[in-house]
């Protein structure tokens, strides 16, 4: 990602495994995001966007408590214009296309491709229309 689309709004990052949260991390920073929220809880989430504004949410389908499919219904009802990125190990076409028919922006497969994954949180970021730092 180029420097000039780095959103001035946090990226949130749900997801339970601290790998992955290290390893997504790393890749948007490498990519010139650093300014990323972690949550491994779907109960904080709620709180989390109540309390800031976020330029993407990115969203693993299984976590402790709400499910990613229960917390995606709940992101797209009370907060309209945040782009979700579903980011889960379930290679399902059907759940693929639940999301999507939800309101996810898009739906990525772990291990993800650097490239891909990037692309994604890209086209977030611009159809979130936020202020973007140069």
């Amino acid at each position: 990602m180029k420097k000039e689309l780095y959103p001035v709004h946090p990226i949130l990052l749900i997801d339970d495994e601290e790998q992955f949260l290290a390893s997504a991390g790393f890749i948007l920073i490498g990519a010139g995001i650093s300014n990323i929220v972690t949550c491994s809880d779907s109960l904080q989430v709620l709180s989390l966007l109540r309390g800031q504004r976020f330029s993407v949410v990115l969203l693993d389908l299984f976590i402790p408590h709400l499910s990613g499919s229960e917390l995606l219904e709940e992101i797209v009802e009370n907060f309209p214009g945040i782009p979700v990125i579903i980011v889960t190990a379930l290679n399902d076409e059907e759940t693929a296309a639940q999301c999507l028919e939800k309101g996810a922006m898009d739906y990525l497969v772990k291990p993800l491709h650097t490239r891909v994954f990037i692309d994604a949180v890209n086209r977030a970021i611009k159809s979130r229309g936020d202020p973007i730092l140069r």
